[in-house]
C-alpha cells in the first residue's frame, strides 16, 4: 500500500494474475451463518461473490484518488521476486531471524490464480457481503491510517 503513494502497485509474477477478495467484516458474518447447523462437513472458500476475482489492475482502479489518478500496475517477474526471496532466506537463517519473504512465498505470490471455485462457493440464503472492493479498501486503508500502519 505504500508503494501507492508514489503511484505504482507491484504485481508479483504478472499484472493478469487473479485473486479473490473479502472483506474481514463479510468474512466474520460469513463465518457466524456457516455455524448454523447443516454446514459441518462443507468444503468450501467464501469471497465477495465476485465472480473470477480481480486484477491488481482492478485494484488500482478501485484505489484511484479524487482527481481520478491510478497507481500504476508494475510486474514483477517470479525470476526476480524469486531470487530476491532466495536471498533474504538464506540470509534469515544467517541471523536467525524469521524472513517475510523467501523462494516459497515467491511462488505463492505469484501464482497466477487464486480465485474461489464456483461450486465451492457457499449457498448462504442469510448472507450477502457487504463490501464491494472499493468500500473495502477504503475501510482497510482507514483502518491501517486510524492504526498508524499508513
Amino acid at each position: 500500500m505504500k508503494a501507492t503513494r508514489i503511484g505504482l502497485l507491484p504485481a508479483p509474477g504478472s499484472s493478469t494474475n487473479r485473486f479473490s477478495m473479502i472483506h474481514a467484516f463479510d468474512m466474520a458474518e460469513a463465518l457466524v451463518a456457516l455455524a448454523k447447523p447443516g454446514n459441518e462437513k462443507a468444503i468450501i472458500e467464501i469471497d465477495d461473490r465476485k465472480p473470477s476475482g480481480y486484477t491488481l489492475g482492478d485494484v488500482a482502479k478501485a484505489l484511484a484518488s479524487d482527481d481520478g489518478k491510478t497507481p500504476t500496475v508494475i510486474p514483477v517477474p517470479f525470476a526476480a521476486l524469486g531470487f530476491i526471496g532466495f536471498i533474504n532466506g538464506l540470509f534469515a537463517k544467517l541471523i536467525r531471524r524469521p524472513a517475510m519473504l523467501t523462494l516459497s512465498t515467491a511462488r505463492y505470490l505469484c501464482h497466477n490464480d487464486w480465485t474461489v471455485r464456483a461450486s465451492r462457493r457457499p449457498q448462504l440464503p442469510d448472507w450477502s457481503p457487504q463490501f464491494d472492493l472499493k468500500a473495502g479498501l477504503e475501510d482497510t486503508i482507514d483502518w491501517y491510517r486510524k492504526n498508524g500502519l499508513l
